[in-house]
């Protein structure tokens, strides 16, 4: 493994833990604990066609607050989720490391 591999290796649990606490503290500053997609595939860890796919295969709930705007899923049904053992991604759906790192570090720095 060459040295930016492990830096990435290494770099990739802490982005991924920095973007689902981002993420919940945004949603629990909303107070209704809704993410959008997006934020929702972030705080999992996967891509936003992964948990759209998953949406639409009713594997995830989604919901409308308020009756309007784009789907979005509550935080705490990504975390039952999660904690049930759901999350088994299939080889190819997960972006790489590198993907992740750069995708996650560009939204912490917005």
């Amino acid at each position: 493994m060459s040295v930016e591999e492990s830096i990435i290796a290494a770099l990739v649990p802490a982005v991924r833990n920095a973007v689902r606490e981002e993420m919940a503290a945004r949603a629990d500053a909303a107070g209704d604990g809704y993410l959008t997609i997006l934020a929702g595939a972030a705080y999992l860890g996967i891509t936003g066609d992964t948990l759209q796919r998953w949406t639409r295969e009713g594997r995830v709930a989604t919901y409308r607050p308020g009756g309007e705007g784009r789907p979005k899923v509550r935080r705490s049904d990504l975390d039952k989720f999660m904690a049930a053992g759901k999350l088994k991604l299939v080889s190819g759906a997960s972006p790489t490391p590198e993907e992740a790192a750069a995708a996650a570090l560009a939204r912490i720095r917005r």
